[in-house]
């Protein structure tokens, strides 16, 4: 590596590492590559350049143990700190154009609101940028990003295996609970649009105030089950807080959070408004839906390294330097050999049109070079340690993670292959907190009565009327005989009429709206927390001469629907309370001998069954 100075402009930090192979020692060809990287930290990020530099020189040096592809030219990576700031990284940028080498391509770029100014112009200055550090949705668009290339899966990608999830397990209702930023809300609106396009409903879509219960609350009162959460490590540690106090979790709901955390994060995790187990108990059975950062596959790829070899390489030279991994080292990795794929492609092609041109001042003019760049790269195609490496309209056609917390650890369960757009899960390693996946609603079924069980009961209880009936008339034509005298028939009278107006309920409820169809059914019934109250008046229809109007079929249905309440509760209340009376009257007489000589006249009796009428004429009032 050699040291680079600032160019002529003194604004432009270069710096340059040269691949030498020593077995080599003609002189070699410069193939520039200008890195845009900020050098300095990034909140929430760290030092990523530091992070990613280990990676890359590895790649040079396993490079350089291979036969080389590259032949008499080499990589001369030139590296300008962007700082994270649209208007610095456009002045270095400009900067390193105009006075530095003629660049092939172009390296790196972490902060989008850098990376996408300068990717619309790529086309006009002929040069191709290959981007590893950035997941937004934001640079997927291929006719307004044409010379952009991710090594990373995008977040459109990782919402298309959320989609697939939802899909899988026939969720069709969900809520969304993300964290208002930016990058975030980007995240977001990519995530309806697939919803919408998938007929996934978005019930309720929240964004996180200061106090997160709040908005999680709303999501338990729109009855949401399925819940897609898209908040910092920060954020979802209070955000299950709240799960837990508001008992968001277990068998009745289903937290889905794309894009991974780093590490066992909520082991640092600081609240006071619940424990580590509390936050543990709410965590368990989500879903991470997150790309895959190594390969788990053990083959030998491009480079002539399993995943497992390079990552334990990497580490070691990280823990030499003492420096902090990043999530984003594999891809720079692999984006240096696909640099080294491109190239070779284009050294090729023009050694070609060299060979068999005709003209002897062959000359190739920089469009022609960015167009046989631009075309090498929509044809690479190799395996590396971040799994297969190809591109798709710019889109890197990786593979999404998909695991799921069990037991205070991420469990893998599963993958999504973009190219194939095929989900493959692990089902035996899936564990629901309940018998089966939970449901994305609260399923009102329609239960009716049928017709010959209808037939049965009412007949049935028709004949119990009928004998109520010969009974009552029993009573009124023996009422002066002494046994009837002495056996309250007041009380008898109350029993028998009682008992006749709860079986007369019996014809109402099962009148279920069975005969209309399911359309006038739902147009008709009203609807409470609990159940549906329909009757079979439903069968009148708006063509029944006696009823001109829907209107009169839905106020005769709704009285009927609380008549029948009524009828059941006041006939029960009636018959128990004679029947309550009489024993009350007995059990006095036999265990008080003062009062023997006194007469419990039938007005007392009356008082009871009149006070708990009154009592229940008072509940029925005040719930109807």
């Amino acid at each position: 590596m050699s040291g680079g100075g600032r160019a002529s402009s003194g604004q432009v930090l270069v710096l340059s590492w040269l691949l030498v192979v020593p077995s080599l020692t003609q002189v070699r060809h410069s193939l520039p590559v200008l890195w845009i990287m900020p050098l300095t930290d990034n909140p929430g990020r760290g030092n990523l350049t530091a992070s990613v530099l280990p990676a890359v020189q590895l790649a040079l040096d396993d490079l350089s143990k291979q036969q080389t592809p590259l032949r008499n030219y080499e990589i001369n990576f030139h590296i300008i700190d962007s700082e994270c700031d649209t208007a610095k990284g456009l002045k270095a940028f400009f900067d390193a154009i105009c006075f530095g080498p003629k660049y092939l391509m172009i390296f790196g770029g972490v902060c989008p609101s850098v990376t996408s100014v300068l990717a619309e112009s790529l086309q006009r200055w002929n040069l191709v940028q290959l981007y590893f550090a950035a997941t937004t949705p934001v640079l997927d668009y291929e006719k307004k990003y044409p010379n952009f290339f991710r090594m990373v899966t995008s977040d459109n990608t990782v919402n298309q295996a959320v989609v697939k999830i939802l899909q899988n397990y026939k969720w069709r209702r969900v809520g969304t609970l993300t964290q208002d930023v930016q990058r975030i809300s980007e995240i977001r609106r990519d995530l309806t649009k697939q919803l919408s396009k998938a007929d996934v409903m978005v019930a309720v879509t929240e964004s996180l105030s200061t106090d997160p219960c709040v908005n999680v609350k709303k999501l338990k009162d729109m009855d949401v089950r399925i819940i897609i959460g898209l908040f910092d490590e920060n954020s979802a540690s209070k955000v299950f807080c709240c799960a837990y106090s508001l008992n968001m979790f277990g068998r009745r709901y289903q937290w889905i959070l794309p894009g991974g955390y780093h590490g066992s994060w909520w082991e640092k995790a600081n609240s006071s408004n619940c424990t580590s187990n509390n936050l543990l108990t709410a965590m368990e059975g989500h879903i991470i839906v997150d790309f895959t950062h190594l390969s788990n596959r053990q083959i030998k790829g491009i480079s002539g390294r399993t995943p497992q070899e390079y990552d334990e390489t990497y580490n070691r030279e990280l823990l030499q330097k003492g420096l902090v991994a990043s999530k984003f080292h594999g891809f720079a990795y692999d984006g240096v050999w696909v640099m080294v794929k491109a190239m070779t492609r284009v050294i090729e092609s023009v050694r070609y049109r060299e060979r068999y041109d005709i003209h002897r001042n062959f000359t190739v003019s920089d469009k022609e070079i960015g167009r046989m760049v631009l075309d090498s790269m929509k044809e690479i195609r190799f395996e590396g340690v971040t799994g297969q490496v190809l591109f798709r309209n710019g889109e890197r056609m990786g593979t999404i993670n998909l695991s799921q917390f069990q037991e205070g650890r991420e469990v893998q369960i599963g993958q999504y292959n973009a190219e194939a757009e095929v989900l493959e899960l692990i089902n035996h390693l899936i564990r629901f907190q309940g018998m089966e996946p939970p449901k994305d609603r609260t399923h009102s079924q329609r239960w009716d009565v049928s017709v010959p069980l209808y037939i049965i009961l009412s007949s049935t209880t028709g004949l119990a009327i009928l004998m109520a009936l010969s009974f009552l008339f029993f009573h009124i034509k023996y009422r002066n005989h002494w046994v009837i005298k002495k056996s309250s028939p007041s009380m008898n009278y109350l029993i028998i009429l009682g008992t006749m107006l709860a079986c007369t309920s019996v014809f109402l409820y099962g009148l279920d709206g069975s005969l209309v169809t399911d359309k006038v059914f739902v147009t008709l019934c009203p609807v409470s927390t609990h159940e549906l109250k329909c009757l079979s008046i439903l069968v009148i229809r708006r063509e029944n001469p006696y009823f001109k109007g829907m209107h009169i079929v839905l106020d005769i249905f709704l009285l009927l629907s609380h008549i029948r309440t009524w009828i059941l509760s006041v006939g029960y209340t009636t018959t128990f309370g004679a029947l309550f009376a009489k024993t009350w009257r007995v059990w006095t007489i036999v265990n008080n001998k003062e009062i023997m000589k006194k007469i419990i006249k039938d007005y007392q009796l009356w008082i009871i069954v009149g006070g708990m009428l009154l009592i229940d004429l008072c509940l029925l009032t005040c719930w109807q």
